[in-house]
């Protein structure tokens, strides 16, 4: 306390002044008595310093020649069919670290013409592809269309009996008939006319009015 009161003094109008030469020697005294403690204390081992600098700029710079590269694996070839890990593409039998390696896997013409190769069917030889798409036949566009539609039906109508269905499927076998006999009866009577026709023209009749 004695000496804060000497580096401190009041002037003549009662504000205080600090001695600031003798703040000054004592952050030197403090100072010096620091790095004496320091030398005193345990010697620092430089070279187990160096060698970790070391180990940690080697980490780094095999992360950074790392990036943007991935390892494929085959998992049967080194850890067994039923040791398989990550992300797996059942079709290349390929497993991947992380979803961005089977994401690209995924695009790559390795997997697509794979795919392909085991969706192909007869015929698509001779069908050509636009943007990888393959043009769809017209007796696939009409056994989609026609599937479709059964499933709506099977959807807007009541579930029908047996018998329903039999009086259903009666009626429609009636209804044919009925056209068919209709169409007899009208080619009869044109037949008829035609007769008329001819009988008139060859006996020198005429249509009157």
């Amino acid at each position: 306390m004695a000496d804060d009161n000497e580096k401190v003094s009041v002037d003549q109008y009662g504000r205080k002044k600090w001695d600031i030469e003798a703040y000054a020697a004592e952050s030197k005294r403090r100072k010096k008595n620091n790095d004496k403690k320091e030398v005193a204390g345990p010697r620092i081992e430089t070279d187990k310093s160096e060698s970790y600098l070391n180990h940690r700029q080697d980490v780094y710079l095999q992360s950074t020649r790392a990036v943007n590269k991935f390892t494929i694996v085959n998992p049967l070839a080194n850890y067994g069919k039923q040791k398989k890990f990550g992300f797996l593409c059942p079709i290349c039998d390929l497993s991947y670290r992380d979803n961005l390696g089977l994401i690209n896997h995924l695009n790559s013409p390795q997997h697509l013409n794979k795919v392909k190769a085991e969706t192909k069917f007869e015929g698509d030889e001779e069908r050509p592809e636009i943007d990888g798409v393959k043009r769809a036949t017209v007796e696939e566009v009409r056994a989609t269309i026609e599937k479709l539609v059964q499933q709506q039906l099977a959807a807007d109508e009541p579930q029908q009996t047996l018998e329903d269905r039999i009086e259903k499927r009666r009626q429609f076998e009636e209804k044919q008939v009925k056209k068919r006999r209709d169409k007899r009866r009208e080619r009869k009577r044109k037949k008829s006319v035609s007769e008329d026709d001819e009988i008139s023209a060859t006996m020198g009749f005429g249509k009157f009015g």
